[in-house]
């Protein structure tokens, strides 16, 4: 009885690491559209005046650049350079939070919240090879086959999914 509590216990805590992790990569790619989508809205911001009367990002964005550069930009190549900005921030994100952290730490944001962390079965220290085949490789492979990846957690001894066995690691609490 009460390995199956220990199991619903390790299951909740990875479910939930896991959706943290990615909560926090959507909301920073979300900030930056909403950005780009704010901008795209309010352009041209070369109308120094009316742009100096409207609170927000309109008002930083004259400030900050001079009359004669914006009025040369199309509100499109803006807003496409923001988005473009965005998904390197996104992906500057996922690489920090699941490959250095973990070659480093052996834990991401959401693990580290919950209190658990992964380590390599063969007792070796983690390393960025095996934080980008556990991560990059075999997360996707384990969710985008109906999540069949997944759900080996519940019956393997060690509760590996094949993103953990492709890199050869196991998730353990602290």
């Amino acid at each position: 009885m009460g390995s199956e509590n220990d199991l619903g216990r390790l299951l909740r805590q990875r479910g939930i690491a896991f959706l943290l992790d990615y909560i926090v990569t959507l909301v920073i790619l979300a900030v930056i559209l909403v950005l780009a989508t704010y901008i795209k809205r309010h352009w041209p911001l070369f109308r120094t005046e009316e742009a100096l009367l409207t609170p927000g990002f309109l008002a930083i964005g004259v400030r900050l650049l001079p009359a004669t550069l914006l009025a040369n930009f199309d509100g499109g190549l803006v807003t496409g350079l923001i988005s473009a900005i965005g998904l390197l921030v996104t992906g500057g994100w996922i690489f920090y939070n699941w490959v250095y952290v973990y070659a480093h730490d052996r834990q991401s944001l959401g693990k580290y919240l919950i209190g658990l962390q992964v380590r390599r079965v063969d007792g070796v220290p983690m390393s960025y090879g095996v934080a980008i085949k556990r991560h990059l490789l075999g997360y996707p492979v384990s969710i985008l086959l109906f999540g069949l990846g997944i759900l080996p957690i519940v019956r393997d001894p060690r509760r590996q999914g094949w993103h953990d066995r492709l890199a050869g690691t196991m998730v353990e609490s602290k």
